[in-house]
């Protein structure tokens, strides 16, 4: 499948000028997202610039449960979770925005020793910690689930470990639907 974001795409991608490299960059995304639609693949994250989404056609509260599960039986602690589409419902008047949700969440989770690894490459890698999954479904399209999580940091070597896990546990809760 065509990914912009793939590291061969990368690759090839570094060869062009910037004029063209960009025009390349829209036509995989493109491609991919028409590949992604069809395929119904939801093993394959859309990249939307600052997060990787999975897109499922399953029961939303079936996935987030598989989500907590595969967080808990790594031996994590789910710290918060935040109830953004309650948050976005009662101020959607005050703003006068549209609601988007009819159900999403964000869980927030840690592990000590990526933890300890990400700020002990920088202290300023805190704000990157705890590491989040939100799960979610859009007011327009009620009988899809989405996943997302931030996208790989690759400036932050630590990260790497954690994008994977985070990666791994929304495979694993995905892969149970």
């Amino acid at each position: 499948m065509l990914r912009a974001s793939t590291p061969a795409n990368q690759g090839l991608l570094s060869l062009l000028s910037p004029p063209y490299k960009r025009l390349a960059t829209i036509v995989l995304s493109v491609c991919a997202l028409t590949a992604d639609t069809a395929s119904g693949d939801s093993t394959m994250p859309m990249d939307t610039g600052g997060a990787w989404v999975y897109t499922l056609e399953a029961d939303y509260e079936d996935v987030r449960d598989g989500l907590v599960e595969a967080i808990e039986g790594r031996g994590m602690v789910l710290s918060y979770i935040s109830e953004a589409e309650a948050m976005l419902s009662r101020t959607a008047d005050t703003v006068g925005a549209p609601r988007v949700y009819t159900a999403a969440q964000v869980l927030m989770f840690c592990k000590t020793d990526l933890a300890h690894a990400l700020v002990g490459e920088s202290p300023h890698n805190l704000v990157l910690c705890p590491y989040s999954i939100a799960v979610y479904q859009l007011d327009k399209n009620p009988d899809m689930v989405y996943v997302g999580i931030r996208r790989p940091v690759p400036k932050v070597r630590a990260y790497a470990a954690i994008h994977q896990m985070l990666t791994d546990i929304v495979l694993q809760a995905i892969s149970d639907q």
